[in-house]
């Protein structure tokens, strides 16, 4: 793997630099609220109050209660739950006055950001504390965006190559049979007819799961995602299950992060575990396909030409 972590890089990035260009986001316009007493009970974690709070002690449980989930400045709604995580340079946590400001009602993040925030002395939000909050942030957008639930039906492809087009192929099928969809490709992101441009080939966990959202809310039966296997590694599709899980091929990319391919191909393989799939299909036209047919733990379909 690299020296310098590409992930941590892309905290920095997303959790206050400003772009030219801004993301466009796609989020849900309703959801439940959870309270951050019940988030920290599910995930093992605490709760620390501002001294001034009288949310602790409340009899309303919508106190400080969040109802979105949030890693980047630009991506910051009213009631949100802001998430600092470590990056290279700096810890997102810096910039939790600027989400507050911005509406964000909570702070999760680990012992270094409440750290930083008092460095900061920044102390106006409840923060949840919880170390290595990135593996952990997939299940918390399951939980807040309620998408542990089984719809859309949802599809995703990795390999190294021909992720791109065998998304869009999908969608464009789907299309016509009539059955629009939501998706994310490393050229853009889509709802329905509704497209706007992506920003990481597979996005940050609370992205995708504020797709999902977005098509179970507008009623789309299936939503397509293309895989980076970093995407994996790296915790961003976490906290859901795919119906189906495709595998197209193995090239030498991407050694610089996996150093040979039997560990990169091994980094695939968890893709076709039974805690990230149903099941899968696989093509045959590389010697990687059978070996991960025969490595998967879900059941496969194989496809390669006669």
């Amino acid at each position: 793997m690299n020296d310098e972590d590409p992930q941590a890089a892309m905290v920095d990035e997303l959790a206050g630099a400003e772009r030219a260009d801004p993301i466009i986001y796609l989020r849900p316009e309703r959801t439940d609220a959870v309270t951050l007493d019940a988030l920290a009970q599910r995930f093992g974690a605490s709760v620390n109050w501002p001294a001034h709070s009288e949310a602790a002690d409340s009899s309303d449980e919508t106190a400080h209660a969040v109802r979105g989930v949030t890693i980047s400045t630009d991506n910051v709604r009213d009631g949100d739950l802001w998430v600092g995580l470590p990056g290279l340079r700096t810890h997102g946590a810096r910039f939790a006055r600027t989400a507050h400001e911005l509406g964000a009602v909570a702070v999760l993040t680990d012992s270094a950001g409440v750290q930083v925030m008092h460095d900061e002395g920044f102390t106006e939000l409840p923060v949840i504390v919880l170390e290595e909050p990135r593996t952990r942030l997939g299940d918390i957008c399951a939980m807040i965006y309620g998408t542990e639930h089984p719809e859309p039906v949802l599809l995703g492809i990795t390999g190294t190559n021909g992720k791109t087009s065998i998304t869009h192929m999908l969608r464009d099928l789907l299309e016509l049979l009539e059955i629009p969809s939501a998706g994310s490709s490393t050229v853009e992101r889509w709802v329905g007819g509704e497209r706007v441009v992506a920003g990481l080939t597979t996005p940050e966990a609370p992205d995708v799961h504020d797709l999902i959202a977005v098509a179970r809310e507008r009623a789309l039966e299936v939503a397509e995602f293309e895989v980076w296997v970093q995407a994996i590694t790296r915790h961003r599709v976490d906290g859901i299950v795919f119906d189906v899980v495709g595998f197209t091929n193995l090239a030498h990319d991407h050694l610089e992060d996996f150093g040979d391919m039997e560990t990169y191909f091994g980094e695939k393989v968890e893709f076709f575990t039974k805690r990230r799939a149903r099941r899968g299909v696989v093509s045959l036209e590389t010697e990687w396909g059978e070996r991960m047919g025969e490595r998967s733990e879900v059941p496969v379909v194989t496809v390669g030409q006669s």
